[in-house]
């Protein structure tokens, strides 16, 4: 009987990279050395896993990015679970470099282009979007005194006082 062990259930590294038929696997690989924070480059979102996704920045080491979920906007994970289907490339800006163990850490914030939303047929010249009244400052003390006098000012002018 075989024992059940956590190491089995991991995925390996492997998983994380795009496959050898992807178009981007023939681009040249990127040195860790060369990117820094705030740099904007390109990668394959592989995968989700706990607390993030694993993006193939096609780094030197062969090691994913990984986008922490606070890094990944909310209404975009449904973009990314379709990014992972196509396997397109998508831009990331690096937040952070770790030399020591070959990986960066990336963003998808300002990043994601979400789909527009098709507008509703209707009549040419005809919008659904609700009329908005301007609204109207509130007069103060001083302002209504100094409306007051220029209407006695004009009253004055007119010989009407």
């Amino acid at each position: 009987m075989e024992r059940y062990s956590a190491r089995a259930r991991q995925p390996s590294r492997v998983d994380a990279l795009v496959p050898a038929s992807h178009p981007s696997a023939s681009l040249p690989r990127r040195r860790l050395a060369t990117l820094r924070p705030g740099a904007v480059i390109e990668g394959v979102v592989t995968r989700l896993v706990r607390g993030g996704a694993l993006i193939d920045v096609q780094l030197e080491s062969n090691e994913p990015a990984f986008a922490p979920l606070s890094e990944i906007p909310a209404k975009a994970m449904p973009l990314i679970r379709e990014l992972i289907a196509s396997g397109a490339v998508q831009p990331v800006r690096v937040i952070q470099v770790d030399r020591m163990q070959g990986t960066a850490i990336v963003s998808l914030h300002g990043m994601v282009k979400f789909p527009e939303e098709p507008k509703p047929a209707g009549v040419k010249g005809e919008t659904n979007t609700p009329r908005v009244e301007p609204v109207t400052p509130k007069l103060t003390a001083s302002d209504r005194a100094k409306m007051q006098q220029q209407e006695l000012l004009k009253r004055l002018r007119r010989g009407e006082l």
